[in-house]
């Protein structure tokens, strides 16, 4: 269980708004000001609920389970705790 909790910690804003309007343009989504886009990826101070938190993750997950990504980009410390990249994942590159 504590390998999808830090999956689930890892994922949460680890698109930047660059990349993610980068990728906006390269999948022909409409484009949005700095305003929209931190409206949808970012929690307000007063969210107070599970549920409000977890609908930002709906956008970013467009992005992140595109079936023919255009690039892939993996970022991690040499001999990390979790042995990453997973040679698994390489090769489906």
């Amino acid at each position: 269980m504590k390998n999808f909790i830090d999956l689930h910690l890892h994922l949460d804003g680890s698109l930047p708004y660059p990349t993610v309007k980068k990728l906006m343009k390269a999948h022909n989504f409409p484009s949005l000001t700095e305003t929209q886009l931190k409206e949808k990826l970012s929690v307000s101070k007063e969210c107070a609920n599970l549920q409000e938190y977890l609908t930002k993750f709906d956008f970013p997950l467009l992005f992140l389970q595109t079936i023919k990504p255009k690039e892939a980009i993996i970022s991690c410390g040499a001999n990390n705790y979790y042995h990453h990249p997973n040679t698994e994942v390489i090769d489906n590159l």
